[in-house]
């Protein structure tokens, strides 16, 4: 094996991954480069993944490592992984997906095309259980799929982190202190047309057992809906406090997050009347934290004609099989769980 500096440092979170595992590491084999390493770190799981790296230790440099308790998410996995990364380039894989080969051999060209960019933003590609393509999408930034890091000049630069021991909603953290970083920096991501990722829509994962728990969990979703509006304050005003952020972008951003919460409500609306105490307190607290009325946040929401909200809808819908028709408009949504409830 090669032990010159990797090309690519290849993080993958894994939960009892034995099913999984073998696939992913036979993609990152067909990228057919040496340079590449992999980084397997174990949230404290039943399985042991030895005999598999075994089969592929002369083809591909692999290193394991495992969390010291269980967190119940992949950001301990993430921290770890990226910590222990030594490449020019980092990105994240789930453990039960896989890396293209012919987007990687093709980002690799870009790469050195264009100078190393900072960040770069690849296309995600659904498949399933027989690897068909059901879903293309590009030019993604809220997901962590498809996105490569430059160690150097943005990970470290930014002192990119993952939360710790956070139970959900952790690409948001994440995703959100990309963001504050691109503006304090000034730098754009680099937007790729073509696909790296394949992102299999696992029944099984995580992911999908948060969501068939929100059909029946209401005290779950409120939490979530609390999770991402302390994450996005706790980032967003850390880096208006440091006069890094103007403090219209966090104000925008948190917005993005009730207008986020109001989509999710569409999926999962027959909890929220039930829960008009607990979301009327986090409105509020939002109108509080902005110093805005109502009319002041859907002025912000929809300026430019319904950019910020059209966007987000985009966003939010992008996967869905089926389109959502919102039972509620956005400003009655507002009107109705806020002002007075408790």
């Amino acid at each position: 094996m090669s032990k010159q500096k990797p090309f690519l440092s290849v993080v993958v979170p894994c939960y009892n991954s034995s099913k999984y595992l073998p696939h992913l590491i036979q993609s990152v084999v067909d990228c057919e480069m040496e340079d590449i390493e992999l980084i397997l770190v174990d949230d404290c799981s039943d399985d042991n993944y030895d005999d598999i790296v075994a089969q592929y230790s002369d083809k591909l440099d692999i290193s394991q490592y495992r969390t010291d308790h269980n967190c119940g998410s992949p950001s301990n996995s993430r921290e770890i992984g990226a910590s222990k990364a030594t490449g020019t380039y980092l990105t994240f894989v789930d453990h039960d997906d896989y890396l293209i080969p012919e987007g990687i051999q093709e980002l690799r060209r870009v790469i050195e095309e264009k100078d190393n960019p900072e960040y770069i933003c690849c296309g995600i590609r659904q498949v399933d259980e027989e690897g068909n393509t059901q879903i293309e999408k590009y030019d993604i930034l809220p997901f962590l799929h498809g996105k490569f890091f430059n160690m150097d000049k943005f990970y470290r630069k930014c002192d990119l982190h993952h939360k710790q021991d956070i139970k959900y909603q952790e690409d948001n953290y994440f995703t959100a202190l990309i963001a504050c970083n691109l503006i304090k920096y000034n730098l754009a991501p680099t937007f790729e047309h073509f696909c790296t990722y394949a992102w299999f829509n696992n029944e099984k994962s995580l992911g999908q057992t948060m969501k068939r728990r929100k059909e029946t969990d209401a005290k779950l979703n409120l939490d979530m809906f609390y999770t991402n509006i302390s994450i996005s304050e706790e980032v967003m005003f850390k880096f208006v406090d440091e006069d890094a952020l103007p403090y219209e972008v966090a104000c925008e951003w948190l917005i993005r997050e009730l207008v986020s919460m109001y989509l999710d409500c569409q999926i999962y609306w027959k909890f929220i009347d039930d829960r008009k105490e607990g979301l009327a307190r986090l409105i509020d607290g939002v109108k509080a934290r902005l110093n805005l009325d109502t009319k002041g946040i859907l002025d912000i929401a929809f300026a430019d004609d319904g950019r910020l909200f059209l966007s987000e809808l985009d966003s939010v819908l992008q996967f869905q099989e089926e389109p959502i028709t919102p039972q509620i408009k956005f400003d009655d949504f507002l009107e109705k769980y806020s002002g007075g409830a408790i």
